[in-house]
């Protein structure tokens, strides 16, 4: 009913354009469109980090990376390609640890941002006469409820 009716009336388009041509609403949007894209970026960067220390730790997965090298080089000497991956492990290992610092945090940044936000909404709604009612519309919108679930779990999958 709001997009269809509601939005088409040249007043109401008229306050919606003076509102979010502010500058805060600005802000907010363009922070949000940040924060979405830094989430996606470093979630694949510490993602990427984890599978390859946990490959790093884990004698199977030495053994399938050398099965690649030798399939790669057409070369059946397991031990030379052991000793170079421990290798490269060993010398991987240590800026590999570096590199995934920067990124939990702008992760953990990103999802207090989301947090912050959905709190200050609800607690705006909240001082309102007729709670229960915007709370329930707040509550059923479907991007409020995307952002709920998206600082959720990237709490939760940081802190396992």
């Amino acid at each position: 009913w709001l997009k269809e009716k509601a939005v088409t009336t040249h007043e109401l388009q008229k306050v919606l354009n003076e509102k979010i041509s502010q500058r805060v609403p600005t802000a907010i949007l363009l922070l949000n469109f940040y924060a979405v894209a830094m989430i996606l970026v470093c979630y694949r960067i510490v993602t990427w980090a984890y599978l390859e220390n946990r490959c790093n730790e884990d004698e199977d997965c030495l053994i399938q990376r050398c099965a690649l090298i030798d399939q790669e080089t057409d070369s059946a000497d397991y031990d030379t390609c052991e000793a170079k991956v421990i290798g490269d492990v060993i010398n991987n290992k240590e800026q590999a640890d570096k590199i995934a610092v920067v990124p939990l945090v702008l992760l953990f940044l990103g999802a207090a941002f989301f947090l912050v936000k959905q709190m200050s909404m609800a607690i705006s709604l909240s001082g309102t006469s007729k709670f229960k009612s915007v709370f329930t519309f707040w509550i059923r919108d479907s991007g409020n409820i995307v952002e709920i679930i998206t600082f959720s779990l990237v709490l939760v999958t940081l802190t396992i």
